[in-house]
């Protein structure tokens, strides 16, 4: 995890702080990174024995294998959302994430909370609020 941390730090000099994050009991470890561009979105890369990628403060995340295959796509959907091909709808109590990858693939993930999550509410993909975020490169001082 630090050679993540390190390379992520170098790349995104001047566009997010990276941070070290640690669970309770010190066994996992991962990284966040917050970007400094207020309109593009942050994402958290724990190792659990496997690779968790989650994107923004809904709790939209993909729970992936300890594999190459699995640790390449972690790194695209890191690369994704620092150059900005992230969108997401919202409404009362969940949230549609997508991530276009730069193959041009599309990876989603629907996070509904307890509550209002489990009501059903008919079309809120199509109605709900709409964000497309920045790349973290489109800082506006």
């Amino acid at each position: 995890m630090s050679a993540l941390e390190t390379r992520l730090r170098d790349e995104l000099r001047g566009l997010a702080t990276v941070t070290r994050e640690r669970s309770e009991d010190g066994r996992v470890e991962g990284v966040h990174v917050e970007p400094r561009n207020p309109r593009s979105i942050d994402f958290s890369w724990f190792d659990h024995g496997d690779h968790h990628v989650s994107i923004g403060g809904w709790g939209n995340r993909w729970e992936l294998d300890d594999d190459a295959e699995s640790a390449v796509l972690a790194a695209d959907l890191a690369r994704s959302v620092v150059e900005g091909r992230v969108w997401q709808v919202c409404a009362r109590g969940r949230s549609l994430l997508v991530v276009t990858l730069p193959d041009g693939t599309q990876w989603h993930d629907t996070t509904y909370t307890a509550g209002a999550g489990l009501r059903p509410i008919l079309g809120w993909r199509r109605t709900g609020a709409k964000t497309s975020y920045e790349a973290y490169a489109d800082v506006v001082d």
